[in-house]
């Protein structure tokens, strides 16, 4: 048995993280989503959009990465919550997948030496919604 990648989705009340949290909860046997974070995310979010996994929401992404112990964020928040969540992520050891756009060049050095320094994967993927 493959043993499942644990995800918390930053920016899970947009677009594309609600499309995140539905497409890896239809791949449960590989996916389990330990957490949900966005200013505006509610329980109700999660039941309204028949999220059936046991999903823990914050409005803190610190508090989610403490109460979750994530393998693997991906975010599609904006900018500058792209760039905190990544170094959080970093201090915690998560790998961090973006497809936030508006980084600019020095954001995705900041991020390259990030990676580097804190030996955690960084992907950096802006055009993710291109296949929706």
């Amino acid at each position: 048995m493959v043993e499942k990648i644990n995800i918390v989705v930053n920016g899970a009340t947009g677009k594309m993280g609600l499309q995140t949290l539905v497409t890896l909860g239809e791949n449960a046997e590989l996916f389990t989503v330990v957490g949900a974070n966005s200013p505006s995310i509610t329980d109700q979010f999660i039941e309204q959009n028949n999220l059936n996994q046991k999903i823990v929401v914050s409005k803190s992404f610190s508090d989610l990465l403490g109460s979750t112990s994530p393998d693997l964020c991906i975010d599609f928040s904006v900018r500058e919550s792209a760039m905190e969540s990544a170094v959080l992520c970093a201090q915690n050891g998560v790998d961090f997948i973006t497809g936030t756009s508006g980084l600019n060049d020095d954001d995705i050095v900041a991020l390259k030496a990030l990676s580097a320094e804190q030996s955690i994967g960084i992907f950096i993927g802006p055009n993710f919604s291109l296949g929706l």
